[in-house]
């Protein structure tokens, strides 16, 4: 199977089991926002912000690292590369969850005005979740992608019927919320499971020099991985700060239909790097023309799905969510916008890693976390949730512009600019007229916009790929591809 048919059937199937989990967590909102108060989502939001941090510190760029150099053909690779990583990352798991439950007692919680017991909660969450990421990383890199998607699935209908379950049976806060998360990351635990404990604990069979070569590959994470915090979730802490937990509740609502494009990340971020490592390291002729004609669509698949989120994710508040929720409609556009650079920044991020050169992105990552912080601080003032929603577009496309000139430098890559210039700007165009309701229904409004949406992205993505429009049409045909 080529790489361009291996990328497409497994990002398929992730993005497809990722969609239906959204979905699923759509459905549970017409239930969850009347059971439960703007203010538990705002508590659940600011924990789930804190989890996402601490994991992204405990791993430190050694799941890039694991991904990178698994396939590395000459050695250390394969099994003691995987020995390393897991044991690194797992004694950081446990340290920061350790350190996050004494600095939740001692200072988070009377700060912020949160609960405890939260402390004890976010800790646990902290360890599930980073063996989780890992574990998914080790399906990744042993193509499993059918397991991988398997749960996904089985993860996302567990967190939705825990968070129902304790909502209507046990307690309406932000426990219905957390709690679920972390059942979800246990259930992918227990399916994909993690290397034998006794295979970890045996002496390792890289020597120290190769450890710390090892290291530096993944070191700049270091400096990302906050920064992407910064990009991504201090928005919620300075809400909280600057309004109240009822405002960051709401902003937390639209953000989880904004996300939506998060979906087709996920999957492209599992399946990309893993398979231009494989293809870079197989070295085969033209690598650099496979990867600029791999790259183009996947840049217009992220449009799409832009433009539906856009399109659809008001009219989904308003006809799903409780009123007290409906001003989210208003930041879902620049919340998926930030989703949509996230993803170009990703694909780029790849490039940097086959060139072992991933340190040419903390500059980048670095300045947008100091313009995020002060965006926020200034927009939020002035704008509230809206002003938070803007940062996030503008800071996301400032990091993906920078890392996408930097992977150009260094490896440069014989696209299309101008084709996907204007592909972006349509695009937008269609956004921006398809954002507002276009009928007081909610649901006649979707009905409205759902064929016009299906002919413009249809026609962009045509235009933009023909290459790829016609290998589907000879496979569908039967006559073979030139």
């Amino acid at each position: 199977m080529s790489i361009a048919n291996k990328l497409v059937s497994a990002i398929s199937q992730i993005a497809a089991s990722n969609a239906i989990v959204r979905l699923l967590s759509i459905a549970t909102m017409p239930i969850l926002t009347r059971l439960l108060v703007p203010e538990a989502y705002g508590v659940a939001a600011l924990a789930s912000t804190t989890i996402s941090l601490l994991t992204t510190l405990s791993i430190t760029g050694m799941g890039m690292t694991y991904a990178r150099t698994f396939h590395y053909t000459k050695p250390p690779g394969g099994k003691a590369i995987e020995k390393f990583v897991w044991r690194y990352i797992v004694v950081n798991a446990i340290s920061a969850a350790c350190l996050c439950m004494i600095a939740w007692e001692l200072v988070i919680s009377d700060y912020y005005s949160l609960q405890r017991y939260l402390g004890i909660v976010v800790g646990t969450g902290i360890l599930l979740n980073v063996i989780k990421n890992i574990a998914e990383v080790r399906a990744r890199l042993n193509n499993l992608y059918s397991k991988l998607s398997f749960s996904i699935l089985i993860s996302g209908f567990i967190s939705a019927s825990i968070s129902i379950a304790i909502a209507l049976w046990w307690r309406q806060d932000e426990l219905a919320l957390i709690l679920a998360v972390l059942g979800g990351s246990l259930t992918s635990i227990l399916i994909l499971r993690t290397p034998n404990l006794r295979v970890l604990l045996a002496p390792l069979e890289i020597t120290r020099s190769e450890r710390l070569q090892l290291l530096k590959i993944g070191l700049p994470a270091i400096i990302t991985a906050p920064a992407y915090w910064v990009l991504s979730s201090v928005d919620f802490w300075l809400l909280n700060y600057l309004e109240d937990a009822n405002s960051v509740g709401i902003y937390s609502v639209g953000c989880s239909i904004g996300l939506m494009g998060m979906m087709i990340n996920k999957a492209i971020h599992s399946v990309w790097l893993p398979e231009v490592s494989r293809l870079y390291e197989s070295s085969v002729p033209n690598v650099r023309d496979q990867l600029a004609r791999l790259i183009e669509p996947l840049v217009s698949m992220l449009c799409i799905v832009w433009l539906a989120v856009t399109s659809a994710g008001g009219d989904m508040v308003r006809l799903l969510a409780a009123p007290r929720f409906h001003d989210a409609a208003d930041i879902i556009p620049y919340i998926s916008a930030g989703v949509f650079f996230y993803g170009v920044l990703h694909i780029a991020n790849a490039i940097l890693l086959l060139k072992k050169k991933l340190h040419h992105a903390i500059p980048w990552w670095f300045l947008g976390a100091l313009l995020s912080l002060g965006l926020n601080y200034f927009l939020i003032q002035n704008y509230g949730r809206l002003g938070a929603s803007y940062t996030q577009a503008i800071t996301f496309a400032f990091v993906s512009i920078g890392i996408v000139s930097s992977a150009q430098r260094l490896f440069p890559l014989k696209l299309r600019w101008g084709r996907i210039f204007l592909i972006m700007t349509t695009f937008a165009a269609s956004g921006i007229i398809m954002h507002p309701p276009w009928s007081s229904s909610s649901m006649m409004s979707l009905l409205l916009k759902l064929p016009i949406g299906i002919i413009i992205s249809s026609t962009l993505f045509i235009l933009a790929n023909p290459d790829v429009v016609k290998k589907v049409m000879h496979r569908i045909s039967g006559t073979p591809s030139v």
